[in-house]
């Protein structure tokens, strides 16, 4: 089977994961991902390369670089490459990630609204998700006024993730009428969870 994936003008991590959704539907066979960018380029080919899989770049100009990557029969790449950067991160499974803003990482806000979209979106193909992500402060707009992370969050709300946001942060923003996802908690439900937790992440 050939499969042909378009990921032109796709943002990291998304070429790289629809890559790694096109290869799950498969026994064996090929898909043949178009990018435009050398990041693109280099992520699939390490992540192909990380589990197990040929790959190869196949067509390579400006803005229209394809790369071939084999699954099953005719792929000879057994050798998993531990702690690939592009392989999706797996926890424990009763870590707390706390989100207290809605950008991810200091400088551009824009740049940093971009890579939190990116990150949620991100988690909701790990393997093995936290058990609990928190939001306070200006991370409340995640759940509520952020249509794009709502639906990533909707996603692992399904998975059985615990999703709360804080009361009282809702108000102060006054978006609580807005919350799509998850339920609204207290600053005491809050302390527990983080005294309880394994590890709290705080992004």
């Amino acid at each position: 089977m050939s499969i042909k994936l378009d990921c032109k003008g796709l943002q990291c991590p998304f070429p790289v994961i629809k890559t790694k959704q096109e290869l799950e539907k498969i026994e064996s066979g090929t898909v043949e991902v178009t990018v435009d960018n050398d990041t693109a380029r280099t992520n699939i080919l390490k992540f192909a390369k990380s589990n197990g899989f040929d790959a190869k770049v196949i067509k390579d100009e400006e803005k229209d670089i394809a790369i071939e990557v084999v699954k099953g029969e005719g792929s000879t790449n057994v050798a998993k490459e531990e702690n690939s950067e592009t392989e999706m991160p797996e926890f424990n499974g009763d870590e707390i990630i706390l989100f207290k803003t809605d950008k991810l990482g200091e400088g551009a806000d824009e740049l940093g609204k971009i890579l939190m979209k990116s990150f949620i979106f991100t988690l909701t193909e790990t393997p093995r998700p936290p058990k609990t992500l928190l939001f306070v402060n200006g991370g409340v707009k995640l759940t509520s006024i952020n249509e794009e992370t709502v639906e990533s969050l909707k996603k692992l709300e399904e998975k059985g993730l615990e999703i709360m946001s804080c009361g009282m942060c809702l108000d102060y923003y006054e978006v609580k009428d807005k919350l799509a996802v998850g339920e609204v908690t207290n600053m005491y439900v809050i302390v527990e969870k983080i005294t309880q937790a394994s590890k709290v992440i705080t992004i």
